[in-house]
């Protein structure tokens, strides 16, 4: 069997801006140029380019931090593409953010970090939390498996134990590990192996 791991990189600015504005005003959330390239066109380029299984069970989407939060939003939304997601130390803070002005500042990074990543943030106001993954929940049984893990001393503790507890109320199966670390790469470099033999597992 071939395994492929594809990253990708996300362009920060005003397209990503635009897209967060469609995910506070479209229950569709991702369904934008972006999430299509994301969630549909890299995949089956990926396919067309290798020798890989075109089955949604073989088919993963996964990060880190705020690559964490975008991996289950698209794999909620794209939930017929992909079966299963991982996310480290997911960054969930769209609401902590939302409408902050200049001088802000917190762990993760300060107004104009949150801008240059997302664009006008008056447009977060309003985006949706848990929706796509209760949109998804919603078309049976093709809510992917959710691999979460979070250092023990990382500043997102909190907000990924209020992740897990949401995505269960909605029924969805969550694998979940807190062991000592924080919000590195020492705890990632730690983690993705696991998150990975996760994934390819029956």
């Amino acid at each position: 069997a071939v395994f492929a791991l594809v990253r990708v990189d996300v362009l920060a600015g005003d397209q990503v801006g635009k897209t967060v504005k469609n995910l506070a005003e479209q229950d569709d959330g991702f369904d934008t140029r972006w999430g299509e390239m994301a969630g549909r066109e890299l995949v089956a380029f990926t396919r067309q380019m290798f020798p890989l299984s075109d089955q949604r069970e073989d088919t993963f989407i996964g990060g880190l931090s705020m690559g964490g939060f975008g991996a289950l939003r698209l794999g909620s939304y794209y939930h017929e593409t992909f079966s299963r997601i991982f996310c480290l130390s997911g960054a969930f803070v769209i609401d902590d953010i939302a409408g902050i002005k200049e001088g802000y500042s917190d762990d993760i990074g300060d107004y104009d970090c949150y801008h240059h990543i997302f664009g006008d943030l008056e447009q977060l106001k309003g985006a949706p939390g848990t929706r796509l993954v209760r949109r998804a929940g919603g078309q049976g049984g093709n809510v992917p498996q959710v691999y979460m893990a979070c250092g023990s001393d990382d500043f997102l503790l909190e907000k990924n134990r209020e992740m897990k507890k949401a995505l269960e109320a909605l029924g969805i199966r969550v694998d979940y590990e807190e062991t000592p670390g924080t919000h590195d790469w020492v705890f990632w470099n730690r983690h993705l192996e696991p998150a990975i033999r996760w994934m390819l597992r029956n």
